[in-house]
């Protein structure tokens, strides 16, 4: 819906040292919660574009399906790799 690009560029200018992804308790099908999946697990990094990729891997995606990922890629702030 267009958010990808503007994503992208955040990233870029508003830099972070350490990012924290709580995976403690979620929904792969709903945000606000409706089907709750305890997973047990915190991740933790210095990449926002690694960080956001192994994220989407969780939840069965690709970098190539996530096109923010390879924008912000372009953009050098960060790897999917």
């Amino acid at each position: 819906m267009g958010l990808h690009k503007p994503i992208a560029h955040l990233n870029a200018g508003i830099h972070q040292d350490f990012i924290v992804i709580d995976n403690i308790c979620g929904d792969h099908d709903f945000e606000d919660g409706g089907n709750p999946v305890v997973m047990n697990r915190i991740c933790a990094g210095a990449d926002p574009v690694l960080c956001d990729a192994f994220a989407c891997s969780v939840l069965g995606y690709t970098a190539d399906e996530v096109p923010y990922l390879r924008m912000a890629e372009r953009l050098g702030i960060g790897t999917t790799d």
